[in-house]
């Protein structure tokens, strides 16, 4: 009975995980297509027009993006020795912001509450937060963040001193990248 429930487990996450949602496809060539879109471990994407269609394989040599469960995927060829990899583009503009959509896993523990699963003692509830690492595209480069912007990228920001300011005084945090960026390209980009 256990090994049944077991291979039950595994098929059901296989089915789930294959399983294809509507997007679109945007070429290198500038043109772009709707079907289904489902990823694959290798980097690239499995592609069909329709429920019945025949599956179609891209990668970053035939696409340059995609919008799939309301994101917006773009290749983004990240270090020189390595292929394109797709990226979440969360922000456009002067200072585009990418994170790999992959994210992590880190633990913190919180004072626990009356309400709240004790997992690490009568004191404390360990919960799990997901970081994303972030990339920046400036000028044409692609520079990678890290999950928090560090005291060496704030030379990036040096033509916006209201922003600097607001990071000195932990207004914005460093760890709010998507704030600092958005901030950047609202007042000084």
């Amino acid at each position: 009975m256990k090994k049944l429930l077991f291979i039950f487990a595994i098929l059901s996450f296989t089915i789930t995980y294959a399983q294809y949602a509507p997007g679109n496809v945007f070429f290198n060539d500038g043109t772009f297509s709707k079907g289904l879109i489902t990823m694959t471990d290798e980097g690239g994407i499995k592609f069909k027009k329709a429920k019945d269609s025949t599956v179609i394989y891209y990668d970053h040599s035939d696409i340059e993006g995609l919008d799939y469960k309301g994101k917006r995927l773009k290749y983004v060829k990240v270090y020189s020795d390595e292929p394109p990899r797709l990226l979440n583009e969360k922000i456009k503009g002067k200072i585009t912001l990418y994170n790999d959509d992959t994210g992590y896993n880190s633990f913190y523990s919180i004072p626990a509450t009356s309400n709240s699963s004790t997992i690490g003692g009568p004191f404390f509830n360990t919960r799990a937060q997901t970081a994303f690492y972030h990339f920046i595209k400036m000028d044409e480069e692609i520079i990678p963040i890290g999950i928090r912007i560090k005291k060496k990228h704030l030379e990036f920001f040096n033509s916006c001193p209201s922003l600097i300011q607001k990071i000195e005084t932990k207004e914005l945090k460093r760890k709010h990248v998507y704030d600092i960026i958005s901030y950047y390209n609202e007042h000084c980009g």
